[in-house]
């Protein structure tokens, strides 16, 4: 009897089949990796995208502070306005020294000008006829 030894050889379409089956193997491989990989590269934009979102509000924030601290700052100090100087008063009329004496009024009248008054410098009650604490009231001249 002969026996053909159809078992040594595996047939085609299981060579295909096996080829076919490790060829999607290795395409399901090869797609997982790159949604691995493209999953991996969305995580890491994600994350840096965050960080970048966290460093624009810090620095907005700082910005706030600064203008807040620069309103807040005092712009220096202003002196206040000095008092108004008044005008000297003005020179009194010299009165005549303290040992004046007048004789008669017309001696007043030509030394100041005036009447006297009590507590001049050279009033005299014989210069005061009625007592009032006015003496030589009339110009005598």
């Amino acid at each position: 009897m002969t026996v053909s030894s159809t078992t040594s050889s595996p047939p085609t379409t299981t060579r295909n089949a096996d080829a076919e089956a490790s060829s999607s193997r290795a395409a399901a491989l090869s797609s997982s990796a790159a949604a691995s990989s493209s999953a991996l590269v969305e995580s890491i934009r994600a994350e840096e995208r965050a960080k970048l979102e966290q460093e624009i509000a810090e620095s907005s924030r700082a910005a706030a502070l600064s203008e807040a601290e620069q309103q807040n700052v005092p712009q220096g100090f202003v002196a206040p306005a000095p008092e108004p100087t008044r005008a000297p008063a003005p020179a009194a009329v010299p009165a005549p020294a303290q040992s004046a004496s007048y004789g008669n009024c017309t001696a007043v009248w030509n030394a100041i000008g005036s009447p006297i008054y009590q507590g001049q410098p050279g009033y005299g009650s014989h210069l005061d006829r009625d007592g009032d604490g006015v003496g030589c009231e009339k110009d005598p001249r």
